[in-house]
């Protein structure tokens, strides 16, 4: 029991891991520092081969 308990902990944990890396492939940020404020955004392209379509995030979201 215990043993299958820890498998299944494990193939989460791997799977998470692989969908972050792969959610973040594509994703640039751009840090903009001002005299009282620092703002960061993240600039989330469709795919490496199309760099006209793109979504832009707050730090926020």
């Amino acid at each position: 029991m215990i043993k299958k308990l820890f498998l299944c902990f494990l193939f989460l944990f791997i799977c998470l891991n692989i969908f972050s890396k792969q959610s973040k492939k594509n994703v640039v940020r751009i840090d903009i520092i001002g005299k009282n404020t620092n703002r960061s955004y993240f600039i989330k392209f469709s795919d490496e081969n199309n760099l006209n379509s793109f979504e832009v995030y707050d730090e926020d979201n």
